[in-house]
């Protein structure tokens, strides 16, 4: 795009105002979900957290005993992969919410000395979704070139 003085700039906004409200209401808000719902399944993959950097998770208990029938799978993983699948996306327009609705979620995300019969288990944090300053740059270079396709057209 060629070299503009500020009132032109304006008047190229006006005429892509209609493209520029779809985006911001309808298109941005699904692949920034899409994209925090991958991002939060691939802590599973990689057994930690990623924020500015990978914040590894504590190994399970089941870990340390090779005898134990579920030795085989990853931290917080399981047979059927019920947490990890959980994670979804509801979108509205000008919002993407990232969310699961599994009840024991927020024990693992943010860890808990009272969990289990009687309330005597202790399950230390090991967080897979939250804020991620390695998610906000992967959405804000999403958020740049989807507005840059209809500005420069």
């Amino acid at each position: 795009m060629a070299k503009m003085t500020p009132s032109q700039f304006e008047l190229h906004l006006r005429r892509h105002k209609e493209a520029l409200g779809r985006l911001i209401t309808r298109t941005l808000p699904v692949k920034a979900g899409t994209i925090a719902v991958q991002h939060f399944c691939d802590n599973f993959r990689q057994e930690g957290f990623v924020d500015s950097s990978l914040q590894p998770w504590k190994p399970s208990k089941r870990k340390s005993d090779p005898k134990n029938p579920d030795y085989a799978y990853k931290t917080l993983h399981s047979r059927r992969e019920h947490l990890s699948r959980s994670i979804q996306k509801k979108v509205a327009p000008g919002v993407a919410t990232v969310y699961t609705d599994v009840p024991y979620a927020a024990a693992h995300n943010e860890g808990t000395n009272r969990a289990g019969r009687n309330h005597r288990v202790t399950i230390p944090k090991r967080q897979f979704i939250g804020r991620s300053k390695q998610l906000e740059d992967k959405v804000r270079k999403m958020i740049d070139s989807e507005v840059r396709k209809i500005i420069n057209g």
